[in-house]
């Protein structure tokens, strides 16, 4: 009996829940009325067509040319060609050279010997090995 109470009481509270809820809701709803919807959102609208047409008058070149990319596409590749056929004709021969081995060339070689001769004895051992470096 007293958990029926109990749920009755919130029942009760549910209700009254809703009921404030569809008060407001209708209060909220004829503000909306007063106003004039359609009006705002034909203001929004070319408020919007506004903005696109601004966009699109800022996104046209000033010089009056819209290819410009195009042209300086082209102008990059030409100085780009110049420079390869200069630097081609100005630079020698390094056929039959032996490679320049720097000092830390040296020591990379000498890591990366040190590790093949770990992974090859791991290999042989067949036993774990930590690697420190």
């Amino acid at each position: 009996m007293v958990s029926t109470l109990e749920f009755k009481m919130i029942e009760t509270q549910f209700f009254n829940g809703l009921k404030n809820g569809n008060i407001i809701l209708t209060k909220l709803n004829k503000e909306f009325e007063n106003e004039n919807i359609d009006q705002l959102m034909e203001n929004v609208q070319d408020q919007i067509q506004y903005q696109n047409e601004v966009d699109n008058i800022l996104s046209q070149s000033i010089t009056g040319v819209d290819d410009f990319e195009e042209e300086i596409d082209k102008e990059l590749d030409q100085l780009e060609a110049q420079i390869v056929n200069e630097k081609a004709a100005k630079l020698p021969s390094t056929e039959g050279l032996k490679p320049i081995i720097l000092k830390d060339d040296k020591k990379e070689e000498e890591i990366v010997e040190q590790e093949e001769q770990a992974e090859r004895h791991i290999e042989q051992s067949n036993t774990p090995v930590a690697l420190l470096s």
